[in-house]
């Protein structure tokens, strides 16, 4: 990554509110995803590797940071998606299967969408009350 991209991305992280913050982390995953899916087609096991221990370190820090008392059904549901992903993604490394790749894609844009929309009601929650006289 150039030192321009590196800078937009330091900016982008730093300005994020907390779940923008966790719309990034999915973001990060897809896109390992996506580069883990190209490796699997090229045989290329090393690259493969890199790119689904990314979304293991991901799927770690985003279910570490899990808040189960506060968070209720929503937070026990998300770990128990994380669970999942990590056993989709060990089955990945095991198998080689582009299509356990492609319902990960799927799973983690799903929930990325969400996290977006919560993100935009939050930031306008935001802004309305700064608004106010």
């Amino acid at each position: 990554m150039n030192n321009a991209a590196r800078t937009y991305t330091q900016l982008s992280v730093e300005s994020a509110s907390p779940v923008g913050l966790v719309v990034a982390l999915y973001d990060n995953a897809l896109k390992s995803l996506y580069q883990a899916r190209r490796a699997v087609l090229a045989n290329d096991i090393e690259r493969r590797t890199q790119h689904l221990d990314r979304v293991l370190s991901v799927v770690s820090h985003l279910q570490g940071t899990l808040d189960m008392e506060r968070g209720g059904d929503v937070a026990l549901t998300l770990s128990h998606f994380y669970t999942y992903a990590r056993h989709k993604i060990l089955e990945v490394s095991l198998t080689n299967s582009t299509q356990k790749l492609e319902e990960l894609v799927s799973d983690f844009s799903s929930l990325r969408g969400a996290w977006q929309v919560v993100d935009e009601q939050v930031s306008e929650g935001t802004q309305s009350r700064t608004e106010r006289p």
